[in-house]
């Protein structure tokens, strides 16, 4: 799976999902004006991106709680495993390949609460500790998680950084309103359709 193609998927959630919610969606404007300020031009730092912008990244995080791009991978167990289900013992044995689904382990309510309403704070530092880090899966977990996780929250920052200080965004859209299909990536039927209006104070 190129990284482009799921970087360029998450960015148009992250359009929907703060266009669906402007109040959130002014937060972010409001840290990403202050970033520009205090940098003085028109180009973001490295340094800045990888250690400002924390509102900006958990919103990023919640929409891929929401929409995760790789919504669905396999491992192969190199090990027997037992798992507990019901009451009962099952034992996977060696070399069984194991689908694993972060759409609906990112949807059940036990980990995330209202699990439909789109909240950034769930990505706060004393929130995540409340979970098992395996609860959210967007960039796979473990030894065989996304190596290009860093640089393409580095890229999903920036490109929003620089959408969000140009324009308010909003949509006619719904949440639910368009089904997702099970492409290569997630992907709704169609594209949201979207307004994007400039903005008058940078």
């Amino acid at each position: 799976m190129k990284g482009h193609d799921t970087v360029a998927t998450a960015i148009h959630f992250l359009c929907y999902t703060l266009a669906l919610n402007p109040t959130i969606q002014r937060t972010c404007q409001k840290e990403i004006d202050l970033l520009f300020q205090q940098q003085q031009g028109e180009y973001l730092q490295f340094e800045c991106v990888q250690s400002e912008l924390k509102y900006l990244e958990r919103c990023i995080l919640e929409t891929l709680r929401l929409f995760p791009p790789a919504f669905t991978f396999i491992r192969k167990l190199s090990s027997p495993l037992d798992i507990e289900h019901q009451g009962d013992t099952i034992r996977l044995p060696s070399g069984t390949s194991i689908v694993i689904f972060p759409y609906l382990t990112h949807r059940k309510a036990e980990y995330y609460p209202h699990p439909e309403k789109f909240d950034p704070n769930r990505f706060l530092p004393e929130e995540q500790a409340k979970r098992h880090p395996y609860t959210y899966l967007s960039f796979s977990a473990g030894s065989r998680n996304c190596l290009g996780m860093k640089f393409a929250m580095m890229e999903m920052k920036t490109i929003a950084a620089h959408i969000l200080r140009n324009f308010d965004i909003s949509s006619t859209d719904k949440m639910g309103d368009i089904p997702l299909l099970p492409f290569t990536t997630l992907a709704p039927e169609r594209d949201y359709m979207f307004n994007f209006k400039s903005r008058s104070v940078k």
